[in-house]
């Protein structure tokens, strides 16, 4: 009822130019409404201290938020798990903000990356990046930090997809695109809906199912090659010079936004939770 009495009727609201009423008229019947001072002075305190001292209970929970394991190798990728090779990831992927950890000594931020692919170990999904520290340094937009398709095609065609069908077993490497171009091509493609006849707006991009799973057993030797092929390429500039632009290349695994994945009320059970089950999903050596 206050707050019908504030308000003006509608007649009066939507008059004639010259009936109408001068809104600011209503100002005063609101004054109080809104800005009467509070009884006791505002205070952080004033709601705690009317708490009795037994209906206030603090909990702490430890927990673990994200994950970086600065890797040596893709073999330490237990089995049964399986490692999800993948092309073209997106930009938004990469790692674009200074990051206090830094994994082999590398600015993470800075470096040359791109991420190769994904496994899952203990319900929890990591991402596997490759870094080059011998590319040239990025700027820190996570489009800057990331490959150019030239040298998207360098790593594909003379580095990954050599490995790929010298290490990986028949029944895995059948699915996977022989050619940078043939990747290119389906990162392009969609996939129609069943039924519809064409494409359509609706349609999913392809780019989303470019994802082939290695078997860990394979994972060792798959990897070494990556490494030594990278460690032989060459990339020439317009300067004609050879740089080994992917020399070195370096394995991040990171997962983050676990949301109380190990929420525990101690530091040890969180820890110990850790180990059981993440540390159990992968091999130290």
């Amino acid at each position: 009822m206050y707050m019908i009495r504030c308000f003006r009727h509608s007649s009066t609201v939507n008059a004639t130019r010259g009936d109408a009423c001068d809104p600011r008229a209503s100002f005063p019947h609101w004054q109080s409404f809104l800005s009467d001072q509070p009884v006791e002075p505002l205070s952080f305190r004033k709601t705690q201290a009317s708490l009795s001292q037994n209906s206030v209970t603090v909990a702490r929970q430890w927990d673990v938020d994200s994950i970086w394991f600065g890797a040596r190798s893709l073999s330490a990728i237990r089995a049964p798990n399986q490692f999800r090779l993948s092309f073209f990831s997106p930009h938004k992927s990469n790692i674009s903000t200074n990051q206090v950890i830094q994994p082999h000594g590398l600015d993470l931020a800075h470096t040359r990356h791109t991420c190769i692919g994904s496994f899952t170990t203990a319900g929890v999904r990591f991402s596997v990046f490759v870094f080059f520290p011998h590319g040239a340094r990025s700027q820190t937009r996570a489009s800057a930090n990331s490959l150019s398709l030239a040298r998207f095609r360098d790593l594909y065609d003379d580095i990954i997809l050599p490995a790929v069908y010298e290490t990986v077993p028949d029944h895995a490497r059948q699915e996977i695109p022989g050619s940078y171009d043939l990747i290119y091509a389906k990162s392009r493609a969609y996939q129609e809906k069943p039924g519809a006849g064409r494409w359509s707006a609706e349609d999913e991009s392809r780019a989303f199912r470019l994802a082939y799973d290695v078997t860990a057993s394979a994972l060792p030797r798959f990897w070494a090659s990556i490494v030594e092929r990278a460690n032989l390429h060459r990339v020439q500039t317009r300067r004609g010079e050879d740089v080994a632009y992917f020399q070195n290349p370096r394995l991040l695994f990171q997962s983050h936004d676990l949301k109380n994945a190990f929420a525990r009320p101690s530091l040890y059970e969180s820890l110990a939770l850790f180990r059981d089950t993440i540390l159990a999903g992968l091999d130290p050596n």
